[in-house]
């Protein structure tokens, strides 16, 4: 029997919580979250949609917020960024990625386009299929997504790993929204005590010196001018 979009989501949403809540998630219309001592995580997936042709449709985004590396960021993000009047700099992750970022991202490689990731499931719009979804994304959950939200698990492993050389940069940005990083690197380092730190600020003021895809010259300056009130607060 083919399910209609409620019934998929209940369903579905009843087998994720059986699944995860032994992990501390909770999951809410579209949201799966946990609360942890350094900050919210949570996979959103708006709904399971069931359009025309009788399948189930799910598509994700995990992200995690480190708060005390955002709630330094969230001061600077507007001076860099422009928002909507519906931001709310509280909500700012640290990272956001999918199992399909982790599995399939080659540095060097696909470096440029790491965001076009997307993961994405289609199973038969009936109670086989959704009890099939729920196992492969309780299973991508449990090889993918839980191992990375336990692995930075606070400001230092952040910082062990966005800054594992000073020049880190593409090799992690597939974990993120890409706004931001070359700043948390900073922030992360400071907050550490990392002894490379001298040389992070370098590479990320050369960075930012060299890279030619601001909109505007005015842009890079906004950067740069960001770059060094991080640096002397």
């Amino acid at each position: 029997m083919i399910l209609n979009n409620e019934e998929i989501n209940l369903l579905f949403e009843s087998e994720l919580q059986n699944s995860l809540g032994q992990y501390g998630f909770e999951v809410n219309k579209g949201r799966i979250q946990r609360m942890t001592e350094a900050g919210l995580e949570a996979i959103y997936y708006d709904s399971v949609e069931s359009i025309i042709d009788a399948k189930a449709r799910l598509q994700y985004s995990a992200c995690k917020r480190i708060d005390k590396v955002e709630t330094v960021w969230q001061e600077f993000y507007t001076k860099v960024y422009t928002v909507g009047v519906s931001f709310d700099k509280q909500k700012i992750p640290t990272l956001a990625f999918n199992a399909a970022r982790i599995k399939d991202y080659e540095y060097g490689i696909s470096k440029r386009n790491w965001f076009q990731y997307i993961d994405r499931y289609i199973v038969d719009a009936n109670e086989k299929g959704v009890l099939e979804l729920s196992k492969q994304f309780v299973d991508i959950f449990k090889k993918y997504i839980l191992p990375t939200f336990n692995l930075y698990n606070s400001e230092s492993n952040l910082d062990r790993y966005i800054n594992a050389k000073p020049e880190t940069y593409w090799e992690v940005i597939h974990l993120t929204t890409g706004k931001g990083l070359l700043f948390k690197k900073i922030i992360a380092s400071k907050m550490n005590k990392n002894p490379l730190y001298d040389q992070i600020c370098e590479f990320v003021l050369n960075f930012i010196k060299e890279r030619n895809d601001y909109q505007s010259q005015e842009d890079k300056e906004k950067h740069l001018l960001v770059l060094s009130e991080i640096m002397n607060c």
